[in-house]
């Protein structure tokens, strides 16, 4: 079964979009043609989008970074996440505030779309969707850091808290206006945020073992193994890296969890079988883009976070399993950093006060007695 290819439906919000800034709100427009404007829909079109994005990325290297739900992880400024919402559409509108009406002035069927963006929600949704990336990326590591993937599912925990009293106002706002059914083609309940509770709680109550901590107290003439005291040691050497392996598993489950929240489907199309997420993104693509998390999640590359600080894209899509940077430009400006830091400086310094000041000093004096014989 095929589940992303080149042979896949268009899934798109609108035609024709624009946004206008109002406050602390984007009001997003946009005019759904029946059947599309022909190379309209391609440029908008998610999963479409997200295809070209890997054949591009076995091309090329860092080809893949134009993958939709790339673009959305590297949106850090208001202004970015605009222009991410010009191209694609709203990720997760005041359900409320859409509005569906016949559009005038064009002869071929067409509906006209209205929504309301709110800029905190939208901060959220991201800030959201970065931190289940970035935990898919750590689940995934060889050596997960304990500390970060705990601070990653108190995010999504505190980002996922309202998605049950959106997903009941969608349903109503659906049940208004007539479409799609009276439930949203997403699924979120209140088991799911007790699920993500739960292995947040456990996360939380995790602790790095005493005994790791220090190691001293252990008693070789206790009633353990040599096996045993030989583990103990080993785990003492990383006492973090030992307390992130109790962690993995529930981070896997919360990561399940979330995708499970937005379930895709077998297709029937031109012959062939997909699996693909619900057509209807009316009240945003937020399906659509943990659809394509989901891709990543059963592969073996992932959005991840490029370790030089300066660097441009920020995230990245990985071409290989266990890239680390995003080019070879930045892996080896981060190179130099750390050599600079571990080594450079000492050096700088060495040749500073071996060779330089004493150039300097010496300039200096040639100078002032070229000053004194002057006067004489």
């Amino acid at each position: 079964m095929n589940s992303v290819g080149n042979n896949t439906l268009p899934l798109y919000w609108a035609d024709e979009i624009s946004v206008e800034r109002q406050d602390a709100e984007l009001i997003v427009r946009g005019i759904r043609y029946l059947p599309p404007l022909s190379g309209t829909f391609v440029k908008r079109d998610l999963v479409g989008k997200y295809a070209q994005a890997l054949k591009s990325g076995s091309l090329q290297k860092g080809g893949a970074n134009e993958a939709p739900h790339v673009r959305f992880a590297r949106a850090e400024t208001d202004e970015q996440l605009q222009n991410f919402i010009e191209h694609y559409g709203p990720i997760c509108p005041i359900a409320s505030s859409v509005q569906l009406r016949p559009a005038r002035g064009d002869d071929r069927p067409a509906t006209e779309i209205v929504a309301c963006e709110e800029l905190a929600r939208l901060r959220r949704e991201r800030n959201t969707f970065v931190a289940t990336s970035e935990l898919l990326k750590e689940v995934k590591s060889q050596a997960p850091s304990f500390n970060r993937m705990r601070e990653l599912v108190d995010k999504i925990w505190i980002g996922t808290n309202g998605w049950f009293s959106e997903w009941k106002q969608e349903g109503s706002r659906r049940r208004e206006l007539l479409i799609g059914g009276d439930q949203p083609s997403w699924a979120w309940s209140v088991r799911s945020q007790r699920q993500i509770e739960l292995k947040r709680n456990y996360c939380r109550s995790r602790r790095v073992p005493e005994v790791l901590l220090h190691p001293d107290r252990v008693d070789s003439n206790s009633a353990a193994t040599n096996e045993e005291l030989l583990r103990l040691k080993e785990a003492c050497d990383n006492p973090t890296d030992t307390a992130a392996k109790e962690i993995v598993e529930p981070c896997h489950e919360i990561v399940c969890t979330l995708l499970n929240g937005f379930p895709v489907y077998v297709q029937r199309w031109e012959g062939l079988s997909i699996e693909f997420p619900a057509e209807d993104v009316v009240f945003g693509i937020r399906p659509a883009l943990y659809y394509l998390l989901r891709c990543d999640y059963l592969s073996d590359v992932h959005i991840a976070r490029c370790p030089w600080q300066h660097c441009s894209l920020k995230w990245f899509r990985q071409d290989r399993r266990g890239q680390i940077f995003c080019s070879a430009e930045c892996e080896r400006k981060n190179r130099q950093r750390d050599y600079y830091l571990r080594k450079g400086r000492k050096t700088k310094c060495k040749y500073y006060v071996s060779t330089v000041k004493p150039e300097r000093a010496k300039a200096r004096n040639k100078e002032a007695n070229t000053a004194n014989h002057g006067r004489k």
